[in-house]
């Protein structure tokens, strides 16, 4: 599933910036109004799950290539092991019954052509081919939605090579501009964070 590409214009580092994720969104079981289909969808920090780091680099690697700021596979490897998995950019892998499905990543940029400053990413969304189709990548879109939320970021984006937004239009997923890039046609979507916390916030004062 493409939901990155990696334009050179712009930083997007993998090393560990930001404050820490909270430990309630470091291992979670999908609930019943999340994803009615699949409720036994794990989630676990790549970083607590090291023997799949060179299983998840190959993905991206061979999804969208290695990072320029890699000249190896081996080096862009070492670069993932030593993360830690309470800051950003923060991996997560969905499982099941111990098989990893697949990867999402929530991370911080600065000054994206689009996006000026920092701001805060869904990244590198991947879905192992044998397991697309049956809802992992709704579910770690999702998981991702909320450990935003728990970071108080009012605005995530991401950005796909989908023109019409795909899956994310249908998550609710708002496009900000389409521009072109290395060749490629790319639109940037985002979602309102803060809008809703200032929504439920109501609701439960009205409550």
């Amino acid at each position: 599933m493409r939901a990155e590409l990696r334009p050179s214009s712009y930083v997007s580092s993998d090393l560990a910036c930001g404050p820490p994720i909270p430990t309630s969104l470091r291992r979670s079981v999908v609930s019943d109004y999340l994803m009615h289909s699949i409720v036994d969808i794990e989630f676990a920090p790549l970083a607590d799950r090291r023997r799949e780091i060179p299983r998840v680099a190959r993905w991206w690697c061979d999804e969208w290539g290695l990072p320029a700021r890699h000249s190896s596979f081996e080096e862009y490897v070492q670069e993932l092991e030593e993360l830690r998995p309470d800051a950003l950019p923060f991996h997560l892998i969905a499982e099941r019954a111990g098989r990893t499905l697949g990867v999402a990543t929530l991370k911080m940029k600065v000054g994206h052509p689009v996006v000026a400053g920092d701001s805060y990413w869904l990244t590198g969304v991947y879905v192992e081919p044998s397991f697309r189709g049956q809802g992992t990548a709704t579910a770690l879109c999702q998981k991702m939605v909320e450990a935003a939320r728990a970071y108080a970021i009012e605005t995530l984006y991401l950005q796909t090579d989908h023109l019409g937004g795909g899956l994310y239009a249908n998550l609710g997923w708002t496009l900000v501009q389409a521009y072109h890039e290395s060749g490629v046609d790319q639109v940037v979507m985002a979602k309102n964070l803060a809008r809703f916390r200032a929504t439920r916030s109501h609701a439960h004062t009205r409550a």
